[in-house]
């Protein structure tokens, strides 16, 4: 028989008929159309299209019939067969289905290719598309909500009770077993986190807000060396500008400082006036100083070797048990001192605690991609050492060596056609394919 062409269904208008056929070639992309004489061609389509239709019939009836799992077994292996036929050049691909495919075979198959591109031109999307939208969409719907997704809705409903619209930065307060609302401003600029104080009158807090909100916008992408002045100036004219009071808003900020493998420490606040705000700055020199620098993207192990990190830690501990040394020399009493010391020690002692665990795996997982790296390193010296191939021998190594793989993996599907099927050619299809094993000749024969 001559080689399969696989076409779309052809319906009854002469437009859809050449649509449609364009449609086959530029999806399937397997066979070229042969150059017959186009009357010919469009007789031997329409009657390929009738056995077409009632094969379909047939296969649902048979289907009916036959197990519920006989049907899905059988399109799944036509699916395979179809993405492995298209991994194969169009001269090893018809070579393939004239040598390896029996004529029923190439027959069902050719209706299996229409009934595709059928549904194809009807829906907008496969069916694998619709189902997987589909699949999604349930997984939605009986999705349970995280501990962040309840957080977000209590907060919404909070504003929402409140009449307050979505605005970043401002927080709303209740106290327990009161109905009383309090409201707030807390906006991050680089690493200083700003606070003001807590106010019944909303009015009030949106002011606030809104000369935070400007004081951010005028510092986003000033450069780390003149962020310290580019603080003050902004700071004092952004207050200044709404006629506001930093003593009057309660006006503070905490220097937020993620280490390279700890959670974030945060200093006491600072109140944003006087000397208080240049001590709180140095705090935030001191502590960017002792960190160092951090890669913005990937683990810090793939730049930085463990050693580095501990020198890192190290510094930054010192430092900040050096800020609230000298924070709590505000305090008048000496036990308030030593408890806030005691405090901050026992803090970094159990951050350090629960990250050990972690710690530990990172370094583990560092010293398997030192040695995958020293590994690869050898194989590509020993590699070098070889006598290099031409680029066209590669080439042709790496051709045969896949269609080999291509090859031994339809034959394999072609074999499991045949024992689920019940066509008269079943037991010749199995000996011929049971002799070809065993005098030697591998079924993936080099095409």
């Amino acid at each position: 028989m001559a080689t399969a062409t696989w076409a779309c269904a052809l319906p009854s208008s002469p437009g859809q008929k050449d649509h449609c056929r364009r449609q086959s070639r530029a999806d399937t992309g397997l066979l070229e159309i042969d150059a017959v004489h186009p009357q010919s061609r469009r007789t031997e389509l329409h009657d390929r299209h009738e056995a077409t239709c009632e094969g379909l019939q047939n296969t649902a009836r048979t289907s009916q019939q036959c197990p519920s799992d006989k049907g899905h077994r059988i399109g799944t292996l036509l699916k395979g067969l179809h993405r492995l036929l298209q991994r194969l050049s169009h001269q090893v691909r018809r070579t393939v289905l004239e040598t390896r495919f029996t004529e029923a075979q190439r027959y069902d198959f050719e209706r299996w290719m229409l009934s595709r591109s059928v549904v194809s031109c009807r829906s907008p999307l496969p069916r694998t598309q619709l189902c997987k939208q589909e699949v999604q969409k349930d997984r939605k719907q009986h999705r349970k909500p995280s501990k962040g997704s309840k957080k977000a809705s209590l907060a919404a409903l909070c504003r929402l009770k409140n009449g307050l619209p979505h605005q970043p930065g401002l927080v709303v307060h209740s106290r327990q077993g009161r109905e009383e609302r309090y409201y707030s401003v807390v906006l991050t600029v680089g690493r200083i986190r700003l606070l003001t104080r807590e106010h019944r009158d909303l009015q009030v807090v949106k002011a606030f807000h809104a000369a935070l909100v400007a004081f951010k916008t005028r510092m986003e992408g000033v450069a780390q060396a003149s962020f310290e002045e580019r603080f003050r100036q902004e700071l004092r004219f952004s207050l200044d500008e709404h006629k506001l009071n930093p003593r009057a808003m309660g006006l503070r900020f905490c220097v937020c400082l993620a280490p390279l493998w700890a959670r974030p420490l945060v200093t006491p606040p600072f109140r944003a006036e006087g000397e208080a705000l240049e001590a709180g700055l140095l705090a935030w020199r001191r502590l960017g100083e002792a960190r160092g620098w951090v890669p913005r993207r990937g683990s810090v192990l793939q730049v930085l070797s463990p050693e580095d990190i501990a020198a890192s830690w190290s510094r930054v501990r010192r430092v900040y048990l050096e800020v609230l040394e000298a924070d709590g020399q505000s305090l008048r009493r000496e036990s308030a001192k030593r408890l806030k010391a005691e405090t901050a020690i026992f803090r970094l002692s159990e951050l350090e605690a629960a990250q050990a665990g972690l710690q530990e795996k990172r370094l583990e997982r560092w010293n398997q991609q030192q040695m995958a790296k020293e590994e690869a390193s050898q194989r590509r010296h020993a590699s070098l050492s070889k006598l290099p191939r031409t680029s066209a021998e590669d080439s042709e190594a790496g051709r045969r060596g896949r269609n080999g793989r291509i090859l031994e993996d339809v034959d394999k599907l072609l074999y499991k056609w045949i024992r689920w099927s019940r066509s008269p050619m079943r037991n010749s299809r199995i000996l011929a394919l049971e002799t070809r094993g065993r005098n030697g000749r591998p079924i993936n024969a080099s095409i």
